[in-house]
This record gives C-alpha cells, sequence and structure tokens, in this order.
C-alpha cells in the first residue's frame, strides 16, 4: 500500500436519533493520515456530522489539509543537500463560488453543482429559511473526495496560468446570505486562497578533506 493511501478501511456508526448502525466502506481514498476518514460540516469549526472529533477543524479545513498533502508530496525531491525555496508568490481568491465558471450543474440542487462548495436556501423549492443538516454535511466518500480533485484541478489550472509552482492554501467554510433579486438566502460556501511561487532550489557547500598531496 503506498503511503497516504488505504486499500479498504471500514467504520461503524451508530446514530444517537435512530440508533441505526450504519457501515461505511471506503476504498483507495487518499488522505494526509492526520485526521480519520469522517464526514465533517462544511467549515465553522462545526467538526465531525457524527459529533465526535469536535475541535478546531470541519470539511473545509481538511480539504486544506489533503490539497496540502497532494501537492507537497508530489513534488519531486530536492537533491541530497538541497531544498526548495519559494519566492515572487501570487495569489489567487476564489470567494464567489456560484459564478458561471465554476458551475457544473445547470439546474443547481445542493449537491455537487460548483466546482467549489456551495449551498443555497436559494436552491430550496420551496426555500425553507435555512439548509439541512444533510446538506451542511459533506459525505467524506462522495463530497469531500468530489471538492478535492475540484481544489486540486483550480490549483493545477493556476500553476498554468502564472507559470508558478504551489506553495499554499487556506480554506474557508462560511455562513452569508446570497442576495438574488432584491432577496437574500441563507447560504454555505467555501472560500480558496491559494498561491504559487517561483521555486528555487537551494544548496549547500559540503567541505571534502583532500587526501591527493
Amino acid at each position: 500500500v503506498e503511503e497516504g493511501k488505504h486499500l479498504v478501511q471500514t467504520t461503524l456508526m451508530i446514530s444517537p436519533a435512530t440508533d441505526s448502525l450504519y457501515i461505511k466502506t471506503l476504498i483507495g481514498i487518499e488522505s494526509d493520515g492526520r485526521l480519520p476518514y469522517k464526514d465533517y460540516y462544511y467549515g465553522d469549526n462545526l467538526g465531525a456530522c457524527d459529533g465526535s472529533f469536535v475541535f478546531e477543524t470541519d470539511a473545509a479545513k481538511r480539504l486544506e489539509s489533503m490539497v496540502h498533502y497532494h501537492f507537497i508530496t508530489n513534488r519531486p525531491a530536492p537533491p541530497t543537500n538541497c531544498r526548495y525555496v519559494y519566492v515572487n508568490p501570487v495569489s489567487k481568491l476564489i470567494d464567489e463560488p456560484w459564478l458561471e465558471e465554476y458551475q457544473l450543474d445547470g439546474t443547481p440542487d445542493n449537491y455537487l453543482d460548483f466546482k467549489v462548495f456551495f449551498a443555497s436556501d436559494y436552491y430550496n423549492n420551496p426555500p425553507q429559511g435555512d439548509l439541512h443538516d444533510t446538506i451542511k454535511c459533506l459525505d467524506y466518500s462522495d463530497e469531500i473526495q468530489f471538492y478535492r480533485q475540484q481544489y486540486i484541478d483550480l490549483i493545477e489550472d493556476f500553476q498554468n496560468e502564472t507559470n508558478k509552482y504551489y506553495s499554499g492554501c487556506t480554506f474557508e467554510g462560511l455562513v452569508f446570505w446570497f442576495p438574488v433579486n432584491n432577496n437574500v438566502y441563507y447560504s454555505i460556501k467555501h472560500e480558496l486562497l491559494f498561491t504559487a511561487s517561483t521555486r528555487l532550489l537551494v544548496c549547500s557547500i559540503v567541505a571534502t578533506e583532500l587526501n591527493d598531496l
């Protein structure tokens, strides 16, 4: 098994509301090895959807960690006695994920509609003033993995546009009010900030004793 990949992981969960037993099997999912495979709320440090591991993490932060892990572990290793240095950074902020360039589904229903996570009461039929927990909670094997790949693709596009290399990212999950036709609707989104830089290779000089005298 390659580092950071698990062929099979099975998780048993019991719903406090229904006392139902759920069995989830995940196959071939890349992680950062830091936190368990779980469904996480969209953001706001709300933690895992089953109520465990409720500390400063959420789906946005899990994705931030996973995407960073992807780029760092897939770059070529520097030669011996060398390291990478990043200079001349440029950044991109994606804070309006509903824009046409990010839309994937022409009739959004709050499930995998955009390249960047965005859900809104505007897409409820009819609007209800809030969003159900099933929308606020991102399933690990489907939604989190989907957005992981989308965010990687967006950063790779940015690398190509700038002719620079990934050097960092910050993802936040937020609540906001989405304005449409003089109305506002309860909504949640991810904001992505990522940076690409010129990558330099800096090598140290190692003194070698000469014995040819």
